[in-house]
């Protein structure tokens, strides 16, 4: 038994857990990774770090901090697994009006911009790649990052050290002895659920403010080049390999993994119409962020279950977010760092008849 005692089990391994993993690992932690395969969000995103966002073409929360941390942790994990993951990639953002065109310009002269609004390129000059006349902002400081690889990596380093385990957990199935926490065979001091969207059925925490936010993606393929992230009624997103990611707006409060043909096909007429690369369809996917009303992370520990903490709602700029907060959350757990008030869990209230 004692070569199954751990200092932590994590519940779950699509982003969040990967990068908590990774960071406790460094901290020189016995992890246990419990991950049952099902419908991951990260497992199907483009892994976009987008650092201007919304309408208004406003800084991403925290964009000054995240992303240079962000960068050097994904280039950290490239050395040290020997893979691929990171790769800079501009976005080209449509300026569909002259108002739009007057907001980018506005940004370029805003020195607190100056590293993410670049110049504005002329649609007619992007004609190879391109059927729409309207010209584009550049977004500088984007990138992309392989997540499907990634979390693989991860994992088969989980895999090789004894720590990984393909099943579910529900919180039912814990139970406390010694001072330590026992699943089957198991054991840790402590739990980290890190579950994505699936926290909504976890007895413990389903009391937080989660809004699920679900989005269909379209796959296709391509013998043509896009240098770019395209950013406009869709995103596109080369993925390497002749592979690109069409990904569309999000439905919030769906819960299914079923893809919603609807959307899909207004993606393909997309597609159609403004990408001047010729390609073909491979698949379809949809997949549910674990998003919070907030849009912000929840991370701590449990308010009145000893030892069993969460680490989730990362949203949709998971991305971008999650290693600055996974390395928050390892300190949190292993030197007591506190956490931000913005994410920590106690802004939350806790029903007094939770248990």
């Amino acid at each position: 038994m004692e070569n199954k005692i751990f200092d932590y089990i994590l519940v779950g391994q699509g982003l969040a857990g990967t990068l908590l993993y990774w960071f406790l690992r460094k901290a020189g932690k016995k992890v246990l990774v419990v991950d049952a395969g099902k419908s991951s969000a990260s497992m199907a995103a483009a892994g976009i770090i987008n650092p201007m966002t919304g309408r208004n073409y406003i800084k991403t929360w925290m964009a000054d901090t995240i992303m240079p941390f962000a960068k050097k942790c994904y280039l950290e994990m490239e050395q040290t697994y020997g893979q691929k993951f990171f790769y800079d990639l501009p976005i080209y953002r449509a300026l569909h009006s002259v108002k739009e065109e007057n907001d980018w310009m506005l940004r370029l002269e805003d020195p607190e911009y100056a590293a993410y609004a670049g110049s504005i390129q002329d649609g007619n000059m992007l004609k190879p790649y391109l059927r729409n006349a309207v010209n584009y902002g550049v977004v500088k400081g984007a990138a992309r990052v392989d997540l499907p690889l990634l979390i693989q990596t991860v994992r088969e380093q989980a895999i090789q050290e004894n720590g990984f385990v393909n099943a579910a957990i529900t919180t039912e199935d814990l139970f406390e002895r010694d001072g330590l926490w026992h699943w089957g065979d198991y054991a840790a001091g402590s739990i980290v659920f890190c579950e994505g969207y699936h926290a909504v059925y976890n007895k413990a925490f389903n009391y937080l403010p989660f809004a699920p936010a679900k989005g269909n993606i379209l796959l296709v393929k391509s013998e043509d080049n896009l240098p770019f992230n395209l950013r406009d009624e869709y995103f596109v997103t080369p993925l390497g390999d002749g592979r690109y990611w069409i990904g569309s707006g999000y439905r919030w409060g769906e819960w299914d993994t079923e893809v919603n043909t609807e959307d899909i096909d207004k993606m393909l007429q997309f597609a159609h119409e403004r990408l001047a690369i010729s390609f073909t369809e491979k698949g379809r996917l949809a997949g549910i962020r674990p998003a919070m009303r907030t849009r912000r992370p929840v991370m701590g520990a449990h308010p009145a279950q000893k030892s069993w903490y969460i680490f989730n709602g990362l949203g949709t700029k998971g991305t971008s977010l999650g290693p600055y907060f996974a390395q928050q959350m390892a300190d949190y757990l292993t030197l007591q760092v506190p956490i931000s008030d913005e994410v920590n869990i106690n802004r939350y209230k806790f029903p007094s008849d939770k248990k």
